[in-house]
C-alpha cells in the first residue's frame, strides 16, 4: 500500500462505505491512532472512516497499513512477516506517540500486577486467623492477623497510588476507585481498633472490610474501563481531593460502624463469647466511630457547597461571555 491516492471503483467505495457504517453501528473500537483532521483535531478512528478518507485523498496512515500487512499474514500463515509488521507499527505508536506509549505500558504493567486481587487473598487469610484468635485466644493468631492485614495495606495502598499516577488524579474519580478507597480507609479504622483495644475485633474489622469492598469494586468492574474519569461540572483535583476524599472516608467510616454492630449483635444473640467487658468495648468503638463519621459528613456538604457554588458561578460566567459574542 502507498500513500497516493489511487481510483477506486464505485463497488470498492460503497463497500468502504458501508463498512464504515457497520462499525459505527457495532461501536467497533478505534484502531488508527491520532491524525490530523480538517478541523485540527486530533482523535482516534475506526478502519472503515479512515479508508474513507483515504479515498476522498486523505493519506493513508501508517497503522492502516500495519494492519493490513498483519491482517494479509496472519491469513497465509506467515508470523515472520506478521511479527515484522507488528514491530514496524509499535515503533510508529513509540515515534509518533510517545507519552501515551509509555502510559499504556505502565497500566499494562498495573493490570498484570493485579495488586487488589492480591490484597484480597491477605484479607481472607487474616480474617480466618483473626476468627482463630478467638477460639482459642492464641495470642500467634493475632499477631498473625495483624501483620499479615499491615501487608495487604500495603499492597492496597501501592495500587491506589499506582492509579492516582496513572490518571493524574486523586483516589476517588469513579465508583470502582470509590469502593476501594472506602475499603481502604476501612482497613485503617480497623487497625486503629485493633491498636487500641487488641482484642481480634479491629483486625477481623479491616480485614473483612478490605475483603468486602475488594470484592464490590471487581464486580464494578466488569462493566468496563475502571481508569475512565467522572463526567462533571465539577471536575477539579483539588475538590476531587478534597469534598470527594472527606465524603468518602465517611463512607468507610459509616461501614465500619455498621459491621462493628453487627458483630454486637451476631456475638450476643448466637455465642456466648460477648462478656460484659467485650460488649462495653463494642459500644465504644461504635459510639466514636459514629462521631467521626458525623464529623466527616458535616464538613463534606460544606465543602460541597462552596464546590457547587464556584463551579456553577464559573459556568455561568462563561455562558454570559457566550452569549454576549
Amino acid at each position: 500500500m502507498t500513500n497516493s491516492p489511487s481510483p477506486i471503483s464505485s463497488r470498492t467505495l460503497e463497500q468502504f462505505d458501508k463498512l464504515s457504517q457497520i462499525q459505527s453501528k457495532m461501536e467497533m473500537p478505534f484502531l488508527i491512532p491520532p491524525h490530523q483532521h480538517e478541523k485540527g483535531k486530533e482523535d482516534w478512528a475506526r478502519t472503515g472512516d479512515t479508508l474513507l478518507e483515504a479515498v476522498r485523498g486523505a493519506a493513508i496512515p501508517v497503522a492502516l497499513q500495519d494492519y493490513a500487512l498483519m491482517a494479509s499474514a496472519f491469513r497465509q500463515g506467515k508470523p515472520a512477516e506478521f511479527n515484522r509488521a507488528l514491530a514496524d507499527y509499535q515503533t510508529h505508536l513509540k515515534a509518533s506517540l510517545p507519552a501515551r506509549t509509555r502510559k499504556a505500558q505502565a497500566e499494562h504493567y498495573f493490570n498484570h500486577l493485579q495488586t487488589f486481587y492480591k490484597a484480597s487473598v491477605l484479607y481472607v487469610v487474616a480474617f480466618l486467623l483473626a476468627c482463630g484468635f478467638w477460639f482459642n485466644l492464641n495470642e500467634g493468631f493475632r499477631r498473625s492477623a495483624l501483620w499479615l492485614i499491615l501487608l495487604a495495606l500495603v499492597v492496597h495502598t501501592s495500587g491506589l497510588l499506582f492509579r492516582i499516577i496513572l490518571q493524574g488524579r486523586p483516589p476517588v474519580t469513579n465508583l470502582y476507585s470509590s469502593a476501594v478507597f472506602i475499603g481502604w480507609g476501612a482497613v485503617i479504622l480497623g487497625l486503629v481498633l485493633e491498636r487500641f483495644y487488641v482484642d481480634g475485633i479491629g483486625s477481623a474489622v479491616a480485614s473483612s472490610m478490605g475483603f468486602l469492598s475488594l470484592i464490590i469494586a471487581h464486580n464494578l468492574s466488569l462493566d468496563g474501563d475502571t481508569m475512565v474519569m467522572m463526567e462533571a461540572v465539577l471536575d477539579t483535583n483539588f475538590w476531587l481531593a478534597t469534598h470527594v476524599v472527606i465524603v468518602t472516608l465517611g463512607y468507610a467510616s459509616t461501614f465500619v460502624a455498621g459491621f462493628l454492630a453487627i458483630v454486637y449483635l451476631t456475638r450476643g444473640l448466637f455465642t456466648s463469647t460477648l462478656s460484659e467487658a467485650t460488649g462495653k468495648a463494642l459500644a465504644r468503638m461504635i459510639y466514636g466511630i459514629i462521631c467521626f463519621a458525623t464529623l466527616f459528613s458535616f464538613v463534606a456538604p460544606s465543602w460541597g457547597g462552596i464546590w457547587a457554588d464556584q463551579s456553577w458561578a464559573a459556568s455561568g460566567v462563561g455562558i454570559r461571555k457566550k452569549m454576549a459574542r
